[in-house]
């Protein structure tokens, strides 16, 4: 499977009393190594993969520029907002089609969403550092964010787990 991402991003601040928190407004994926597929939902929220502050200062903010390819499929989950496919599954669909909008009732990939799959968190992690080397970032800003979601990411996830989001670690 060719690793590429889908779409383009276009979000909106989701409340203006939570300026961290931001939303999509249309869906994004990006087609992972392994063969799956994670679908970024539409008007889910987003804190930029939870990075925290002190770490924006050497790997920018999580929705400047390039950084939001790779830290809103990483973020949505984390959050257990994306929606996860293993394209071997729908083989004749092809992973484009899946972000066409039908009609006013919806999106293809909502026609798939008994098919989605729990990952694990670290496999979320790894795909987060896929996503930046799809998008060319340095070496040493991937090895830092892999390393800040590995050592600070738990706290999210653990949230999101009790709320039946996550998976295993």
């Amino acid at each position: 499977m060719v690793p590429r991402l889908i779409g383009n991003i276009n979000f909106a601040p989701k409340d203006p009393q939570h300026p961290d928190l931001w939303q999509l407004e249309e869906p994004f994926a990006q087609v992972t190594r392994d063969g799956y597929i994670i679908i970024c939902r539409p008007w889910k929220r987003t804190d930029g993969a939870s990075i925290p502050d002190i770490l924006w200062g050497l790997l920018g903010h999580p929705f400047e520029d390039e950084n939001t390819f790779w830290s809103i499929p990483h973020d949505q989950g984390y959050h257990g907002e994306a929606l996860v496919l293993d394209l071997t599954e729908i083989k004749d669909v092809q992973p484009e089609a899946l972000l066409i909008k039908k009609d006013k009732s919806g999106w293809l990939y909502e026609d798939f969403d008994e098919l989605h799959k729990r990952m694990p968190r670290k496999w979320f992690d790894r795909s987060m550092r896929s996503a930046m080397d799809l998008m060319r970032e340095r070496r040493w800003k991937q090895c830092l964010a892999y390393a800040g979601v590995r050592s600070f990411g738990w706290k999210s996830w653990l949230v999101d787990t009790k709320k039946g989001a996550g998976a295993s670690r």
